[in-house]
């Protein structure tokens, strides 16, 4: 049986494409974070996400063909991560992050539950080329702190192996959308395989500040896992109810996904989407939903921007001046009360005594 492939892409214009950060990725499945297309020096970005992952099939060997768990078997996921980025200059980007992870496993008489940190990684973005095509390279290193031990009976929260993954980004706007595409190389410690990704997708804008998007994000194995399938299999079936999401022989993964964003101001961006697994090898079938909120904000406003405050508040000075200059009162329209001194209060003064004398000398 084959799942049948979702529907093509869409994305931003000019504005809009700034908002192009991120597309809410996590290590369980095939999508890569998008690095942002550009940034303003010194800026700092933090971006919190929520990711749950649900599966009750395995694609099996013969790509597009799955298989379905046994009755009453299935896996899911739920994660948070928190990531920050600081921006160091106009080409060179930082990052940092980690990912909680709550996963549980149901098979007919069980069902196992798993919490941890999964991972915590660090990385660096590049900006190679800004011509016609924006390219921009990444690097990250990511370390599993929750790694796998093959006689755990703990539903696994990620593949328990750190990697290292080099990608390139290449991003194209147009008047009316922006494409983007990538591709890279995982590299997986402890035998597994290594991987190929690569991704490709389009996001268009909706007044001013709303966008929506499609794009396809998908792996496949280049260099062989170092161990027997049995040895994979012994641990996702004893520990994940049989679904190979994580710890998998040579796999392989095609995914769909579809989002939506919004800015309710220009320092805040929300997205929320859907994504759907359509072809694999030896990978988990399941459904992704996801929300992401990223904070951009400026701990050291630009010069321009204290000169155009200074400017703009010389202004109000001025006006204000002027207002009290030319203010007038008009009897006609005006209570006298209002201005007479003698409200009948005697007024707070201790009578100045050489003034005292004199007026008593005087009277003498």
């Amino acid at each position: 049986m084959r799942m049948l492939p979702s529907f093509p892409s869409l994305s931003p214009f000019h504005l809009a494409l700034t908002l192009l950060i991120t597309i809410a990725a996590t290590s369980a499945r095939a999508a890569v974070e998008l690095p942002p297309w550009k940034w303003k020096p010194g800026y700092w970005r933090v971006t919190t996400q929520a990711v749950h992952f649900s599966s009750d099939a395995n694609y099996d060997s013969a790509r597009g063909a799955f298989v379905r768990l046994p009755p009453g078997h299935s896996f899911s996921l739920t994660s948070f991560g928190l990531r920050a980025r600081y921006n160091l200059n106009p080409r060179w980007s930082f990052f940092s992050g980690g990912e909680i992870t709550q996963a549980t496993a149901k098979d007919s008489s069980l069902e196992r539950d798993n919490s941890a940190l999964s991972n915590v990684y660090v990385g660096a973005n590049a900006i190679v080329m800004q011509g016609w095509l924006r390219l921009i390279g990444e690097l990250e290193a990511l370390y599993s702190t929750d790694p796998i031990d093959i006689d755990t009976t703990d539903a696994l929260t990620n593949d328990g192996v750190h990697h290292v993954r080099g990608s390139l980004f290449a991003f194209k706007p147009f008047r009316l959308f922006t494409v983007y595409a990538h591709g890279g190389l995982k590299y997986r410690d402890e035998g597994l395989a290594t991987l190929a990704l690569w991704g490709a997708g389009l996001e268009k804008p909706l007044f001013q500040r709303f966008l929506l998007g499609v794009g396809l994000e998908g792996y496949e194995t280049v260099v062989n896992d170092e161990l027997p399938a049995a040895n994979r299999t012994s641990v996702t079936n004893r520990a994940n109810a049989g679904s190979q999401t994580f710890f998998a022989h040579d796999p392989a993964l095609l995914e769909a996904r579809a989002w939506a964003g919004w800015s309710p101001v220009n320092a805040w961006q929300i997205r929320a989407g859907y994504g759907q697994s359509l072809d694999g090898v030896r990978s988990a079938a399941g459904q992704t939903l996801f929300v992401n909120v990223s904070y951009n904000f400026d701990p050291k406003p630009s010069r321009e921007s204290f000169q155009a405050y200074r400017a703009q508040r010389a202004a109000i000075r001025k006006k204000s001046r002027q207002a009290l200059e030319d203010f007038k009162v008009d009897s006609e329209k005006s209570d006298p009360d209002l201005f007479d001194p003698d409200d009948g209060f005697e007024p707070d003064v201790e009578p100045d005594p050489l003034s005292e004398t004199e007026r008593l000398l005087e009277s003498e």
